[in-house]
């Protein structure tokens, strides 16, 4: 097919549920130049759009279904009808639908510009109208392995609910089925066993119309996962898209999990199931044609089939809508319970709310005097602290002639230290060399250490692999011996075998004389027929005994050569120990050459260590001096330095009055701004109340087609009464 200029066509995707049609209508959403409108057909499109519902985990890469619709969604909701998924589920080309119609057109225009894609799930057998009144389009249909598709609508039933033929699916499998019984009465034939014999004829006669109406037919499995970089190349093409899209298109297509139908029932099941319904498809004559002719030119070539089952599915269609309405009934029921519980629960947090507010202006009005009380304070402070700034700067002054004081005495002392920093690098310098020295033996010591031990392992893992090998050598003792006695047994199954042979021929000769007799006259036909047929019997069972030692010479073969392989794997097991015997011998002589290499690194570390000691005998008696003359310089500079701690110790106690006084002011400006943010977060709340309470107000409004007119009263009563009391 050739998608040149193809672009500028609208695009219909048609396909069934969970059949990954949310993953094509993303991939032509993420392409530039394109609006892609998700299920415009959903019966509940409008509500869905308002309260935003969320895509589930199963549709990676999605966050919402809806952005496309929100600029129209106030004409939308004039021209949307409920119906469009739920009524005129089949449609031929002469067939007139003007709502449904003008709406797709108003959803075409509403691309301006743009290459409209609309992504369905419920006009599969609309095909035929949609290709009458929207000649230009271009229909892409979208199929996927029956099986998966199923357990997808049905994994959250809960046991084995799918074996009822009239159970609900969570993709409304049985609402369909009701709105197309007058056209399908088959669906609810006594065939139709189980839910999956209602998918598969569904799936089976929407794969029918799409193969036969549609431009283009994509198989999930083969054509989006399988081979995706020629399929995002077609799609590409299809709105004119640049090529360098396919790469960013790549990303979007996740591998979902499959075969999960095989958890609940064997596949031959399945086919079972699958050959049924086509044969009910094949007696109705729609395997042949559908898609092709108009239906009732169908139903007229093979009345008969379709009188017959039209006749079998009237009571059970009776059954399957009293059912959905049961259900309805009660979804109602408990959608006006817990609106009716959320009512009483918004009135409850409104009290609980307004109580909050009330203590909230208390605590302010506390906080206010509070706040008045701290300012007075913090006049007086102040004034002290203005005081205590003029002793400050008095300390100040006299503090400057200490510290000059102090820097004559510095100087001195730091002379003295200058020398004892040289004395003092002199002797780290001594202490790294022995220490170092020190840390060398040590690890010699512990590498010695380590090549015992990895001597001592080896040598209990070569004790092992002896072990092993002789344990080895007795299991291939033993084997051969077994091996033996089968070559016996086999040789002795064999003469059985020849003798049986020699006996068949004797038997066959035996045969072959009577079948002359036999035909030699027709008078003893009778006697010869039933020495015949003893003839017969004892080469039948001659052939049985054959059969059975066949048989048991085959499974001696094979246990023959299991017993090889078991010995052959012996023997590589037995090779693989020696060599690994060989390598540990190898291991061993390299540690014992280290290992005496290691005692000569010791003991002529033992000797450089011996000197270093007697070096750092004549270092520490050198250090001893030096301290003793530091001792004295210390004397002296504690006593200068006890002079300007007193001066120290005055400015202190002053700097910490003052530190203590901004401090206690900044908390109370703190319990302030805490204070004013709680009375702010109380009027939030209060306003957030309010809103909620609108919100429900409108929630009931809107739901009151739902709930009895009574409930509805009591509702507006009460919502009535919360606002009075609020």
């Amino acid at each position: 097919m050739s998608s040149k200029g193809s672009h500028t066509r609208p695009i219909f995707i048609t396909a069934r549920f969970r059949s990954g049609s949310t993953l094509l209508w993303n991939l032509f959403r993420n392409l530039p130049g394109c609006l892609a409108f998700y299920e415009p057909c959903n019966d509940l499109l409008t509500t869905h759009i308002e309260i935003d519902t969320k895509p589930p985990p199963s549709h990676q890469g999605v966050t919402s279904y809806w952005d496309e619709y929100r600029p129209i969604l106030e004409e939308l909701r004039l021209r949307y009808r409920q119906e469009f998924g739920l009524n005129h589920l089949y449609l031929e080309n002469q067939d007139t639908y003007p709502d449904f119609e003008n709406y797709i057109r108003f959803l075409l225009k509403a691309a301006s510009g743009k290459v409209p894609v609309l992504q369905f799930n419920r006009i599969d057998f609309r095909l035929p109208w949609l290709r009458e009144r929207f000649p230009n389009a271009f229909i892409l249909h979208l199929t996927r392995n029956s099986r998966d598709m199923w357990f997808s609508m049905i994994r959250g039933l809960s046991g084995e609910s799918w074996r009822d033929p009239l159970e609900n699916t969570n993709y409304d499998l049985l609402l369909w089925s009701v709105a197309l019984s007058s056209e399908f009465p088959f669906l609810f034939s006594p065939e139709v066993k189980t839910t999956y014999h209602r998918h598969y004829l569904l799936w089976r006669l929407s794969g029918l119309m799409g193969t036969q109406q549609a431009d283009m037919t994509l198989d999930f499995d083969r054509d989006l996962l399988g081979t995706r970089e020629k399929t995002l190349q077609l799609i590409t093409d299809l709105v004119g898209a640049d090529n360098a899209e396919i790469e960013r298109l790549a990303k979007l297509v996740v591998m979902p999990e499959t075969g999960g139908w095989r958890k609940l029932i064997d596949g031959r099941w399945f086919t079972k199931a699958e050959m049924e319904c086509d044969a009910l498809l094949e007696e109705l004559g729609l395997l042949e044609d559908f898609g092709k002719k108009p239906l009732a030119s169908i139903r007229k070539k093979h009345l008969s089939a379709w009188n017959h089952a039209t006749a079998a599915a009237t009571e059970r269609v009776a059954k399957a809508s009293a059912k959905l309405f049961g259900m309805l009934r009660r979804d109602r029921l408990v959608l006006g319970k817990d609106h009716e519980q959320y009512v009483i629960n918004s009135g409850n947090v409104i009290r609980h709310d307004k109580k909050l507010l009330e203590d909230a202006a208390h605590r302010l009005n506390s906080v206010q005097q509070n706040f008045q009380e701290a300012e007075e304070s913090l006049r007086l402070k102040q004034q002290a602290f203005e005081e205590s700034q003029k002793v400050l700067a008095n300390t100040q002054t006299a503090l400057e002639n200490k510290r000059q004081e102090l820097v004559t005495i510095n100087q001195r002392y730091s002379e003295v230290q200058e020398q004892l920093r040289a004395k003092q690098q002199a002797f780290e310098e001594s202490q790294k060399v022995l220490a170092s020295t020190q840390t060398a033996l040590e690890n010699k010591r512990q590498e010695l250490v380590s090549i015992n031990q990895r001597y001592s392992e080896k040598q209990e893992q070569l004790r092992v692999n002896q072990q092993a090998l002789e344990e080895s050598q007795k299991v291939l003792a033993s084997t051969q011996t077994a091996l033996n006695s089968k070559n016996q047994e086999l040789v002795a199954i064999n003469q059985r075998y020849s003798e049986t042979q020699e006996q068949l021929r004797v038997n066959q000769q035996a045969f072959e004389e009577n079948q002359k007799v036999l035909t030699g006259t027709q008078t003893e036909l009778n006697s010869k027929s039933q020495e015949l047929a003893a003839l017969s019997q004892c080469f039948s069972e001659t052939k049985d005994l054959l059969r059975v030692k066949q048989q048991e010479f085959e499974e001696s073969q094979k246990v023959l050569a299991n017993t090889q392989t078991a010995l052959e794997i012996e023997r590589q097991e037995l090779v693989a120990i020696n060599q690994r015997y060989s390598e540990t011998q190898e291991q061993l002589r390299v540690k014992q050459q280290a290992f005496e290499e290691s005692q000569k690194v010791l003991a002529s570390t033992q000797t450089a260590l011996e000197n270093k000691s007697q070096e750092l005998v004549a270092i520490n008696q050198r250090y001893s001096e030096t301290q003793e003359q530091l001792r004295v310089n210390q004397q002296e500079f504690e006593e200068s330095q006890e002079a300007l701690s007193d001066a120290q110790n005055g400015l202190n106690e002053k700097e910490r009055e003052l530190i203590l006084m901004k401090e206690t002011l900044g908390e109370m400006r703190l319990e302030l701004h805490k204070e004013r943010s709680e009375l702010e977060n109380a009027q939030e709340i209060l306003t957030n109340t309010r809103i909620i309470l609108a919100q429900n107000e409108q929630i009931l409004r809107e739901t009151a087609l739902r709930v009895q007119p009574k409930q509805f009263f009591q509702k507006n009563f009460i919502i009535k009464k919360i606002k009075k009391f609020f």
